[in-house]
């Protein structure tokens, strides 16, 4: 690939080639036969954009910025030529991610990756004992460390592990880290490790937190920043959803029941807002659960346990805490809150219509959105199709509401089989003129 100039951060963008210049297929990416092998049996078809123009520069031992969101291929555009250039024994590469869901589902795919060598991944994560994630460290066939920052640090000063020989260094989720506070930690574990390593840093956007700590621990790093459309799935339906803010529950709670959802997440911008949401959810006879940074860890893996293993229809959750959950079988993605960032709407978008798979997802739209909607649709560049609610009180306007509010009141008088909720209003079972008929 030809490079341009140093971008605005320092480092060294990669100018983006025409499509024909990427290569189309995993065979034109410098991987052994094992591993296409691998990739192969993962019943996986031509590389994403992110796989194409990263796995070659990794490959060649350059150091790499890549934006890139969860649903991209991200671990598989750093995991297989990490099992392809790990060699020998002793721990030579480590992955810093910002979660113990994270850690682990990286870990599993890494090992998956590696059918056929000596790779050996282990999980560092806090909240569980000492001893079993030090025996693992401690066996001579482990080659990789996978770790949040907080718990390998902890493991560093009671001296069990050892980061002297560490070749590889990959930052997952880079600006998540930053998010939670971690990224003073990582600087504390890279002062560990050796200056000749080689470092890439996957980052769904780049905070200048996150540029900074690239130009002062990498060696020119290549930027490889995909085009947000073309990271959106290509087999995703994309749908509003318009409604007076003073029904917007009442339109998604419509949505999920004329839908009716195998596995959705609901995204809204705080966790107060997904606890509420949750409750409303839940009376109405839906089985949903709020995934948010209250919960204990305990619960935050029984709710992930659920939803991967497709028992748990609704999840509803904040950008921040469904981040690192990576599943295949997502049908449908609803922006209860549309997101702040333009670019969140690809990373939400990316949850659903993995792999060819189809995925509905659907933004509700009130009065108080449009500006957003204006800017966010400017950016990612999809069309959204108008989608009508079998529900008609989702389209009732504010003062439509507050009329439907005073008939109710009102109603609380009447006898149950006159009042306007039922198939005729009360005027006409009253009769002309408004007179009650004689009974």
């Amino acid at each position: 690939m030809a490079l341009a100039a140093r971008g605005s951060g320092g480092f060294i963008r990669e100018a983006r080639p025409p499509e024909a210049a990427l290569p189309k297929t995993f065979d034109d990416l410098g991987l052994s036969d094992r591993a296409l092998d691998v990739i192969h049996k993962l019943g996986w078809r031509d590389p994403t954009w992110v796989q194409a123009a990263t796995i070659p520069q990794i490959m060649h031992g350059r150091d790499v910025i890549a934006r890139a969101q969860t649903g991209s291929g991200k671990t598989g555009a750093f995991g297989f030529p990490l099992t392809e250039r790990v060699k020998g024994p002793g721990i030579k590469a480590l992955v810093l991610a910002p979660t113990r869901e994270l850690v682990v589902q990286v870990t599993r795919d890494l090992n998956t990756y590696a059918e056929g060598t000596e790779f050996r991944a282990v999980a560092v994560y806090g909240g569980v004992p000492y001893e079993p994630q030090i025996a693992e460290l401690r066996d001579p066939a482990t080659t990789c460390i996978v770790a949040t920052p907080g718990r390998l640090l902890d493991l560093l000063a009671r001296k069990s592990v050892s980061l002297d020989d560490i070749q590889f260094l990959i930052m997952d989720e880079a600006d998540r880290m930053l998010d939670y506070g971690f990224l003073p930690e990582v600087e504390r574990v890279i002062k560990f490790l050796r200056g000749d390593r080689q470092t890439a840093i996957f980052s769904a956007t780049l905070p200048k937190q996150v540029a900074k700590l690239a130009l002062k621990y990498m060696a020119n790093p290549r930027e490889i920043h995909p085009d947000p459309t073309e990271a959106m799935p290509e087999s995703a339906e994309h749908f509003e959803v318009r409604a007076p803010s003073s029904t917007k529950g009442a339109a998604l709670i419509a949505l999920l029941q004329q839908e009716e959802p195998t596995s959705a997440i609901v995204f809204v911008r705080t966790r107060e807002s997904a606890r509420d949401l949750e409750e409303r959810l839940r009376a109405k006879g839906l089985d949903a659960v709020a995934l948010h940074g209250d919960l204990k860890q305990a619960q935050r893996e029984e709710v992930f346990g659920r939803f991967r293993a497709a028992t748990l229809p609704v999840l509803v959750a904040t950008d921040v805490a469904a981040r690192g959950l990576d599943v295949t079988h997502c049908t449908h993605v609803v922006n209860y809150d549309l997101p702040e960032a333009p670019e969140d709407y690809v990373h939400r978008a990316g949850r659903t219509a993995r792999a060819g798979r189809p995925g509905r997802i659907f933004s509700i739209v009130t009065e108080k959105d449009e500006q957003t909607l204006k800017r966010m649709l400017q950016v990612v560049k999809v069309r959204l199709s108008a989608y009508k609610l079998d529900v008609p009180d989702a389209h009732l306007t504010p003062e439509e509401v507050q009329a439907r509010r005073e008939r109710k009141k009102a109603d609380e008088n009447v006898p149950a089989r006159y009042r306007s909720e039922n198939l005729q209003s009360a005027e006409e079972k009253l009769g002309t003129g408004g007179k009650k008929r004689r009974t």
